[in-house]
């Protein structure tokens, strides 16, 4: 499953190590949440992500360390807490792993409609929470889950149509799925227990907040991932 790992790969492993430790602590966007930092606008995980689609889920994971650890030294964004590292290593595995799975599989899955129900449970998950701790989703949350929605859905098609004379196992669907099961996992899931933890704060208060922004970034983050990937010929 993983490519060697040869000097090409350590090199090309190193400068996307770097990149992430850029985007992540030079040019991210940290908002206040119940007085806590509790949700960081980046697109740091980008490189990690390209490193686990290009060279494997083991090197992906060790880029996504590398650049958690070397960050932390470099620019501390506030106190080390281990279980961001971890998070930042699966940033780069689940990618590597799903990736290659899919595509060395040929599945027949429409992920199309995979897509569209990864959507509405986010939604609905969000929408509950906000029932739940008795306020309505304010009517700007509603603007841009709308928004978000029709990325999930518009985009795939349009960057569908665009290649599709191209391989057509490097399909744009496929690869949102690939950032929305590991968005979950590593954004959603850990790094908000990983914020609960630390600042104690409430499952209510962070989550439905963390689901808007996933909308929105996941369908950008794939575009760029998608670009980047085909620049560095690694389509199939």
């Amino acid at each position: 499953m993983n490519k060697r790992v040869n000097t090409k790969v350590l090199v090309s492993a190193s400068l996307l190590t770097a990149i992430s430790i850029i985007l992540t602590r030079a040019f991210s966007i940290m908002v206040p949440i119940a007085g806590a930092q509790a949700l960081r606008i980046t697109f740091g995980g980008i490189p990690i992500a390209i490193s686990g689609i290009l060279f494997g889920p083991i090197v992906g994971a060790l880029t996504g360390i590398t650049a958690d650890l070397v960050g932390v030294m470099i620019n501390p964004m506030g106190p080390y807490f281990p279980g961001f590292t971890l998070t930042a290593g699966l940033s780069g595995f689940i990618p590597g792993i799903f990736y290659h799975y899919i595509y060395r599989e040929n599945s027949k899955l429409n992920f199309s409609i995979i897509n569209g129900l990864i959507v509405i449970l986010l939604f609905g998950i969000s929408y509950m929470t906000y029932k739940k701790s008795g306020n309505e989703i304010p009517m700007e949350f509603l603007i841009i889950y709308v928004i978000g929605i029709l990325g999930f859905i518009i985009i795939p098609l349009i960057m569908n149509k665009k290649y599709k004379n191209e391989n057509v196992g490097y399909r744009f669907d496929k690869l949102i799925f690939v950032v929305s099961i590991t968005t979950i996992i590593t954004s959603l899931m850990l790094t908000t227990l990983w914020l609960i933890i630390m600042y104690k704060l409430g499952f209510i208060a962070i989550f439905p907040i963390r689901v808007l922004t996933a909308l929105v970034t996941i369908p950008i983050e794939t575009v760029i991932i998608f670009i980047l990937s085909k620049y560095f010929k690694y389509v199939r």
